[in-house]
C-alpha cells in the first residue's frame, strides 16, 4: 500500500472538517429548538437547519469514506455504525479491538461510549419535553455519534494496526494452550 497522495489527504481533511461543523450545527440547533416557541419562524428555521446539517453530515461522511483506501472496509463499517444508529451503538466499533487486544485502554473506550449512551437515555427519560435535560440529551446524540465515527476512522486506518481475524485466532489458540497448560501443571507450580 502506497501513501495517500497529498491531494486526497487535503480532501479528507476538508470533508472531516465539514462533518464536524455540521454535527456542531446540528447539536446547537437541536438544543435550541426545544426552547423555541412552537410553530414560529424560529422553530421552523431550526428544523430546517437540523435537517440540512444532518444531510451535510451524512454527505461529508460518505464522501470522506469514498476518498479512503478501498481496502478499509472495517474503517467504513466502523464509521457508519454509530452514525446510522443515532449513537446508540457508538461502542460497537471499539468492542472488537477490546476483545482481541485485552487492553485496559480499549475497554475504557468501550465503557466511555456506553456511559455516554446511558447518559443520553437517562437525560431524555428524566427531563420533560422542552426541559434543559431533554435538550442536552438530544444535543448529545450527534456529538457522540460524530465522535465515535471519527474515532473509528482513526482506530481502523490501515496504518493503525487494527486487530484482524488472524489476531483473533492467535488469541484463541493462545487461550486454549494456556488452559491445557493449567490442566497438566501440578498444583505446587
Amino acid at each position: 500500500m502506497g501513501s495517500v497522495p497529498a491531494r486526497a489527504r487535503l480532501r479528507q481533511r476538508y470533508l472531516l472538517i465539514c462533518f464536524i461543523l455540521s454535527l456542531i450545527l446540528c447539536s446547537a440547533s437541536m438544543a435550541g429548538i426545544n426552547k423555541a416557541p412552537a410553530y414560529t419562524v424560529l422553530s421552523h428555521t431550526l428544523g430546517w437547519v437540523i435537517g440540512l446539517s444532518v444531510v451535510a453530515a451524512f454527505l461529508s461522511l460518505a464522501l470522506f469514506v469514498h476518498v479512503l483506501d478501498r481496502h478499509s472496509s472495517w474503517q467504513v463499517a466502523g464509521a457508519w455504525v454509530p452514525v446510522l444508529s443515532l449513537s446508540f451503538l457508538a461502542f460497537v466499533p471499539f468492542l472488537w479491538p477490546a476483545v482481541i487486544r485485552r487492553r485496559v485502554r480499549d475497554w475504557a473506550v468501550v465503557a466511555a461510549y456506553l456511559i455516554a449512551v446511558a447518559a443520553e437515555i437517562a437525560l431524555a427519560y428524566v427531563g420533560d419535553q422542552g426541559s434543559t435535560a431533554w435538550s442536552i440529551s438530544y444535543a448529545m446524540i450527534p456529538l457522540v455519534a460524530g465522535t465515535a465515527a471519527i474515532q473509528a476512522l482513526v482506530a481502523y486506518r490501515p496504518t493503525a494496526g487494527a486487530p484482524s481475524r488472524q489476531d483473533a485466532h492467535a488469541v484463541k489458540n493462545a487461550g486454549e494452550q494456556q488452559s491445557v497448560m493449567d490442566a497438566v501443571a501440578p498444583e505446587d507450580w
